[in-house]
């Protein structure tokens, strides 16, 4: 189980576009493959269906499950990929205000113990 304070879910929720059940602009299918790909966590293997099933509801739901050090990934590759979509023009830069991303990168650090 993550370490996470209150504040640092409400960053990581915020950063990660978490209202609504959703997680940034990933379908199904995506969220599937950036887990499996990038974080090595089978985000729906059935451990993280909690309530809904929602997107937002399995990340919640890892980071209660999980160790610190695959939280800390998780939070960082997320980072990364924000970045990435933002270069394809996926995402708009103005939604990621920088001192909120280098927050959410500070939580991901920590947890990683870096």
């Amino acid at each position: 189980m993550a370490n996470l304070t209150t504040i640092e879910k409400q960053i990581l929720e915020k950063i990660f576009q978490m209202g609504g059940g959703y997680v940034l602009n990933f379908s199904d299918r995506t969220m599937g493959e950036f887990f499996r790909d990038d974080v090595g966590v089978d985000i729906y293997n059935q451990k993280y269906n909690y309530a809904s099933g929602s997107k937002a509801k399995r990340m919640r739901s890892l980071w209660l499950k999980v160790d610190e050090k695959i939280v800390g990934k998780s939070i960082l590759k997320l980072i990364e990929y924000i970045e990435n979509q933002i270069l394809l023009d996926n995402l708009k830069k103005e939604d990621f205000p920088t001192d909120r991303m280098i927050a959410a990168k500070n939580i991901g650090e920590k947890l990683l113990g870096t």
